[in-house]
């Protein structure tokens, strides 16, 4: 069983940044990817 970690995903505009819980780096930006309204490499 895979176990979730906190990451930091940060994203164009600074005050957007935030914690994700997933379970790995790349899961947690992808989905911050998906829920803030950003194109990939915006």
């Amino acid at each position: 069983m895979t176990r979730w970690k906190l990451y930091w995903v940060e994203t164009p505009a600074s005050q957007e940044n935030c914690f994700v819980v997933a379970k790995n780096a790349r899961s947690a930006a992808h989905c911050e990817e998906e829920n803030s309204g950003f194109n990939p490499g915006d």
